[in-house]
Formats: structure tokens, sequence, C-alpha cells
């Protein structure tokens, strides 16, 4: 915005003179400018002339004496400010150093162990404006200077004090009111009771901006809330994110909330709960995930349950070599599908088979059509698709053959994960086994009455214990190919279902 310094120098004659313009934003230019009074070098920051002309110069300046009592290290102080001409302006210290927006320019990122002190130094701050009833509303990089390994707030209020001078929604004078990737959901939908949640929020994207070189550009999910993590998160913020503690992610799910009664009550509380990283969690690279997930399945292999599934406490105790807390172990059990129903035996021989398996990361529905192409291939036969309700992909068996099997295959994609369900009623393969057994006893029964009934029984029970022997081999062979089948199709769906992030934690 175009200023003229001969203008604006004419009105300041006596006590300021204008050097350089140093910086301009959205409501204001910034000036280097000699403070004659005080001999010493001063940013004087000048309100655009539109801006201006829809301010009431004696409310503003009122809001902006209230802004001016703030009196804390991390804030950048007001030495002055007033009307010159039709210019409404306020001076501040000219800092030595830069702004924070500026080292993002020339860094990209801000290492974990630099952001958290800049961090502290704001949220001081802001707690400390907060209890003095100011509200920044406009917290961004450029408004955060770094000097002498400090960082100092700046701004504090303006946005305030403008709007309480203009005395009508700033929306309508065609100015913007804070600052797009960094406005609180309700600062975007232009609400007028704005407290300190939203400072806290938009610290929040600060942060997030500082460590992975982006703000979140986008407002978190119910599904990302519960989960205390970005789920969609772009993969380098997610890589990111993997090399720090899990309370930094965690901590900022929280202050990001939609809901401003979900996030933390004041800046300080939200600072201390983003350095807590005394005890970090054990990161894992690919080759020991790995390991982890043979050694689990050794475990099993070898201390397996009577049901061939972990008990709740198995699970707790082989989380906990990993350092998952048992209350994340109890939160995921409460989530989890329930368990599928019970298979019926019949002379000690499950009547069917059920197999679940959950990966992490949701299917894409693109791949529907390589799924089933491997269900048939494996089952031998064309089946049917089931109709479903959302994302859900079901086949099943035709039922209107007469098949011994009645197989069902579902994948359910849902809240960052993808549920492999294979189920098999098995009672017809049963049916048929006993009825070939019963032909086989129908004739033997005449040789063997004829030897007598005390041959009778013995015969019945080679026939009876042989059906079962053919059932147990007819089982043992479907859960193979079925156990084969749910194996394949966990292959293509890790390989190509959107991961959920810290998969290896």
């Amino acid at each position: 915005m175009n200023i003229s310094f001969d203008r604006l120098n004419l009105a300041l004659a006596g006590r300021y003179s204008i050097e350089r313009e140093i910086g301009s934003g959205g409501m204001a230019t910034v000036f280097l400018a000699r403070d004659h009074k005080h001999d010493r070098s001063v940013a004087l920051k000048v309100m655009h002339p539109e801006l201006s002309a829809v301010l009431g110069t004696e409310r503003f300046l009122r809001e902006i004496r209230i802004i001016a009592k703030l009196n804390h290290p991390h804030v950048l102080p007001l030495y002055d400010s007033g009307q010159a001409d039709e210019f409404l302006y306020y001076v501040m210290p000219l800092v030595k150093g830069e702004s924070l927006r500026a080292r993002l320019n020339r860094q990209g990122t801000i290492p974990l162990d630099e952001t958290l002190p800049i961090a502290s130094d704001v949220a001081g701050a802001l707690s400390h404006a907060h209890r003095e009833g100011v509200v920044h509303r406009d917290v961004k990089p450029e408004n955060i200077l770094l000097t002498e390994g400090h960082a100092l707030v700046a701004d504090f209020g303006i946005a305030k004090a403008v709007t309480t001078a203009s005395g009508e929604p700033l929306t309508r004078t065609g100015i913007p009111l804070g600052t797009p990737g960094y406005m609180s959901p309700e600062q975007a939908a232009a609400g007028a009771d704005l407290d300190e949640r939203t400072d806290i929020y938009s610290l929040a994207c600060v942060i997030y901006e500082m460590l992975v070189g982006n703000s979140p550009a986008r407002w978190i999910t119910a599904g990302e809330a519960r989960a205390e993590r970005f789920l969609r998160a772009p993969q380098a913020h997610r890589d990111r994110f993997s090399t720090m503690p899990r309370s930094v992610e965690r901590t900022l799910v929280r202050a990001l909330a939609i809901d401003p009664e979900d996030r933390y009550a004041t800046p300080d509380e939200f600072a201390a709960a983003l350095t807590d990283i005394s005890a970090p969690k054990r990161r894992y690279d690919e080759s020991e995930a790995e390991e982890i997930i043979r050694k689990a399945a050794s475990l099993q292999a070898s201390e397996r349950t009577p049901s061939e599934e972990y008990s709740f406490t198995g699970v707790k105790e082989l989380a906990a070599e990993v350092d998952i807390p048992t209350r994340h172990v109890r939160e995921a059990a409460e989530v989890l599908d329930g368990p599928v129903a019970p298979v019926p035996r019949l002379f000690g021989i499950p009547a069917g088979t059920s197999l679940a398996r959950r990966v992490n990361g949701e299917v894409p529905e693109s791949e529907y059509p390589i799924l089933l192409e491997m269900i048939q291939d494996m089952m031998g036969e064309a089946g049917r698709i089931e109709a479903t309700v959302g994302r859900v992909f079901a086949w099943r068996t035709d039922s209107s053959r007469d098949a011994p099997h009645r197989t069902r295959v579902q994948v359910s994609p849902r809240d960052g994960s993808t549920k492999i369900t294979i189920t098999e009623d098995r009672t017809g393969a049963i049916a048929v086994t006993i009825g070939v057994g019963s032909v086989i006893l129908g004739a033997l029964a005449i040789p063997i009455i004829e030897s007598g009934v005390t041959a009778l029984l013995p015969g019945v029970a080679i026939v009876v214990v042989g059906g079962v022997a053919l059932v147990r081999a007819q089982f043992k062979r479907r859960r193979q190919l079925l156990s084969g089948l749910l194996d394949r199709l966990t292959l293509h769906v890790r390989g190509t279902a959107r991961r959920l992030p810290g998969s290896y934690e």
C-alpha cells in the first residue's frame, strides 16, 4: 500500500522522521523511523488510509492504550500511538533480528528442540495478555519476532482494536480480520465472542508449520481427534511427526480441535503439554517392526489359548513390550469390531470357519476389482457381489448352487484401517459326508447283520470314525485355502491402502 513519505513526514514533523519502508500487511505499513525525542530508531506502523477512514479515532486510540499496558518479556511493547493528519499510527521498538516468517522462508522447517522454546515464549506472552483481557486474534509467523534467542509477540490486540473502533464487521470494508491458514473455525465463521482459545488454535497452526513446513491447511476430523493423529496429513508431514515424541502430535491435535471446548484452557497449559517429552516413546524402523511382528507371531504360536486367540491380558502384555499403555489397548478393544460369532461344532469338528484380520490403512474402492479377481481365482468360482452399506466390499458363493460350502468374504475400510473377514458355513459339507457315510453303512448293514448284532456296532463305529476323519481332512484343506486367501488379500491391502500414521510405534 503506497503512503506518501513526504506527506507522512510532514504530518509527523518534529516527532518522528520516516527513513524507509520495512514491511507491509493487510492493515498497515511499517516504516523505519527516528524518534527525535528519545534519539532512537523505532518501528512506526501506519494504518492504511482506507482503513483509517472507517475507524473512530478516539475509540481506536483508547483500545491501543489498553494494549500498551501489557508488560511481559515476550510481548513487544507499544511506545506511542496517535493521529497525524489522516494517519493513525502506533510505535514499537525496532527489534534486531528477524520475524519467524523470515526464518521459515529461509529454512523451511525448524527443529523440535528449537521450536519448543519459541512456542513456550509465545504461549507465555499470550497467557499474560489473556489475563489482562486482551486476545491477539492474529497469531501468525509474521507477528512473532526472533531476537537474541527469544521470541516476541507483536501487534497484540490490534485486530480487536480495529474491530472495536470501526463499530462494524470488517468484511463490509473489504479488509480481512485474521489470516487464512491460522484463523480458528469460530473466527473464520465471523464469531463475535472470540476468547483465548482462538489464539491457542492459531498458535498450534504456527507450531505445526514450524515443524513440518506448512500450516495444517484443513480442519481436523472427528476420527483424527479420536486417534490423536493427523490422519490426513501429507506423507512428508507424517514422516516428520514420526521422528518426534508422540506427545507432540497428540498435543497439536487437541489444540486444533474444531470445538473450542475441546482445546486447552490456556496457552500455558498447551505449552506445558507440548513440552512434556520427558519419556519419549520408542520408534521403530521397518526392519525392527518386522522383527517385532515375527516375535509376536512366535509368541502366539507357542503360547496360544485353546481358541487360538489372544486373551485381553495377552494383548496387554504384548503391547507393553513396545511401550503401548494399557489404556490405549483398552480403548482400541472397545472400538474394535465385535468378534465373529462362535462356530458350532459337530463330533468336535467346527461346522464352519471364521477368519479376520485388520490392516493399517483404508484400501481404496478402486482396488475392489483386483480383490474380486483374487477371490475368484483362489475359490475357483465366480460367486456374486453382495449389496452392502457404505464402502464395504462383500463377496459370497452363489447361494443358488447346491454347494457344500457357503463362503463369504468381506473387506471393510473404516476409521483408518481395513478389516478383512472370511466366514464359511460347512453344514452342507458335513451333511454330504454323513450322507455318503449312510450309504456306505447301508451297503454294509446286511453282511454285518448276517454276522450278528455284535458285529454291527463295530461296523457302525468304523463308518462313523471314517466319516469324522474325512470331515476333519476336508476342514483342514478348506481352512488352509481360506487362510491362504486371507494372507493374499492382506498383502494386497497393505500394499495399496492409505497408511495410518504411526504404524510402527
